[in-house]
């Protein structure tokens, strides 16, 4: 995937889109590994997750059930 783009910077969203759609959201590993394979620091990969609504960095789905204090 990464050889199609002629800098490897520029295949940040797609592997990001690839690794979302295969784990259902974005781990810090997983940023970390894309930073990793594509020669940024880690700090640039969290700023496209979070200013891009479509990644998630948690799980969706499910409930949160919370019991009330004695």
């Amino acid at each position: 995937m990464i050889s199609h783009y002629p800098q490897p910077r520029s295949a940040s969203l797609m592997v990001l889109h690839a690794l979302q759609g295969r784990f259902g959201h974005l781990t810090p590993e997983a940023m970390e590994w894309t930073a990793t394979k594509l020669g940024l620091q880690p700090i640039n990969v969290y700023e496209l997750v979070t200013f891009y609504p479509c990644f998630a960095c948690t799980r969706s789905g499910g409930s949160i059930s919370r019991s009330a204090a004695p």
